[in-house]
């Protein structure tokens, strides 16, 4: 249990920032800047690994080998 209390707050900062760049990728996409699509991208990846490192925290060791 003491595990799951430690990558709470990396696994919600983690899909935080993933959220972030979605949504300034949709912003971007609105201008029509060509990077818009890597940066959503970017965003929707992050918040997936947000989400499995949410359910599965064991897996925030594998974070320093990425």
């Amino acid at each position: 249990m003491e595990q799951k209390a430690k990558g709470q707050p990396v696994a919600k900062a983690i899909f935080l920032v993933g959220a972030i760049a979605f949504v300034l990728g949709m912003f971007l996409s609105v201008t029509g800047n060509p990077y818009d699509i890597l940066i959503c991208g970017t965003g929707i990846v992050l918040m997936a690994a947000g989400l499995v490192f949410m359910k599965r925290p064991e897996y925030l060791i594998l974070l320093p080998g990425l």
